[in-house]
């Protein structure tokens, strides 16, 4: 793991198995931090030589970015 990612909130997997359950928690990440994920993730995909998976990955993080909240 990436040591400059911090955590993300612990999910309850067993909830999800079943995704009627009303009890099922809903994880939420502000844009921000996934943006920073996502960036992360496309700094990642250029250092190990694959420009076009950072490129999209920069699409991605745009497309967060830009989304009404």
């Amino acid at each position: 793991m990436n040591a400059h990612l911090a955590p993300l909130p612990a999910c309850d997997v067993a909830g999800f198995a079943n995704l009627t359950t009303p009890s099922r928690r809903s994880i939420v990440v502000s844009p921000l931090q996934l943006a920073d994920r996502i960036l992360s993730l496309a700094q990642a995909a250029d250092n190990a030589g694959h420009p076009n998976t950072a490129a999209d990955l920069l699409t991605v993080m745009f497309a967060v970015l830009d989304r009404p909240h």
